[in-house]
């Protein structure tokens, strides 16, 4: 069984890429938007 830190953190982690990834998405559509 795995260590319930081990999950947490796992969890915090992916939290923090995936709101890293949508916010570098948002960017980039709101530059598109802005430079066409």
């Amino acid at each position: 069984m795995l260590d319930e830190n081990f999950v947490l953190q796992l969890s915090a982690f992916f939290a923090v890429i995936i709101s890293l990834v949508c916010t570098f998405w948002l960017l980039l559509i709101i530059t598109c938007d802005y430079i066409v």
